[in-house]
């Protein structure tokens, strides 16, 4: 229950079409709006506050819909650029004890290929540090670099990190 939402941080780990997203961040909004904080500003706390992740890449759209029409047109024309915090994952593979001791994020990837299930090593794990995770506009930019390299089948050189 979101009874201080300027306060509280909001996260739906199967968000579907974004329901519960729309109530949580019209209810952020209102709030901001009666501590008379400046649009701008009410946005990007919205966006750094309330989350939503599913595994299916079409509620991830539905949902990042949603969460704009609940913040309405008239507050996007305010903000030139905005990256809405809806994610494409699967919520039961973080590794959610290094969420919160604030280290690193690690994404377990399952095996889907009779090669992985031969060779487990092969199977690589995400990690993010919780710095680029907790920045949706970064962490956007990065995964979509990930799909970028993924499409044009790059090694797995290109994934691993950088010093």
């Amino acid at each position: 229950m979101l009874d201080r939402p300027l306060e509280q941080r909001a996260l739906d780990p199967s968000c579907g079409s974004g329901t519960f997203l729309f109530h949580a961040v019209r209810r952020f909004l209102n709030a901001a709006d009666a501590a008379k904080i400046g649009n701008r500003e009410a946005l990007r706390k919205c966006t750094e506050a309330i989350f939503g992740i599913d595994v299916h890449p079409v509620a991830v759209i539905n949902a990042r819909v949603t969460y704009l029409l609940a913040m309405g047109e008239e507050r996007l024309r305010d903000h030139p650029s905005l990256s809405i915090p809806v994610y494409l994952g699967d919520s039961l593979q973080w590794d959610t004890e290094e969420v919160l001791t604030g280290q690193t994020v690690h994404i377990r990837v399952p095996a889907h290929g009779a090669e992985e299930e031969q060779d487990p090593g092969k199977v690589p794990n995400l990690t993010f540090p919780i710095r680029l995770a907790g920045n949706p506009a970064l962490f956007d930019d990065v995964l979509n670099e990930m799909l970028r390299l993924s499409e044009q089948k790059s090694s797995t050189f290109g994934f691993r990190k950088l010093d």
